[in-house]
């Protein structure tokens, strides 16, 4: 309890965090999340194949009326169902940003429709991508969200 600040409706864990901003502690020799370490001394032992997840979409809160656990499927669509996912640039991984997406798309748009798919290599080359991501930014298989 000394590791947690109690706010009006969040417990923040104050200990160790991780780089993705969960809360990190050794607990019977093992490290895990602060939030599953809190559900198991308040709620119950988190059974087989569930994970903790939170209800207050705060990374580092440990109150236990905040957490309910679920499958990892189940944990996904809840994130995703309230467009918490790293997407574009905030994901981790990105190569172009979303006003290159709209450059390319722009780019390609403009030729017409029987143009050999050369212009793909080029715009390929230029923005450090391969012609398969360009094809799948102009046919919106990535970053279908953006307009």
């Amino acid at each position: 309890m000394q590791r947690i600040t109690k706010t009006d409706s969040c417990w923040i864990w104050s200990g160790h965090k991780r780089g993705s901003g969960y809360g990190g502690v050794m607990w019977h020799g093992k490290n895990i999340h602060a939030h599953k370490m809190a559900y198991e001394l308040f709620v119950e032992a988190v059974p087989e194949g569930l994970e903790v997840c939170h209800k207050c979409d705060v990374r580092d809160c440990v109150n236990p009326d905040h957490l309910f656990v679920a499958t990892h499927l189940e944990n996904v669509r809840d994130r995703n169902s309230k467009n918490r996912q790293a997407k574009g640039d905030k994901h981790g991984k990105h190569k172009v940003t979303e006003e290159q997406v709209r450059e390319i798309r722009h780019a390609l748009s403009q030729r017409p429709k029987d143009t050999p798919r050369d212009d793909y290599k080029a715009i390929a080359e230029r923005y450090g991508i391969s012609e398969g991501q360009v094809y799948m930014i102009v046919t919106k298989r990535q970053w279908r969200w953006l307009d």
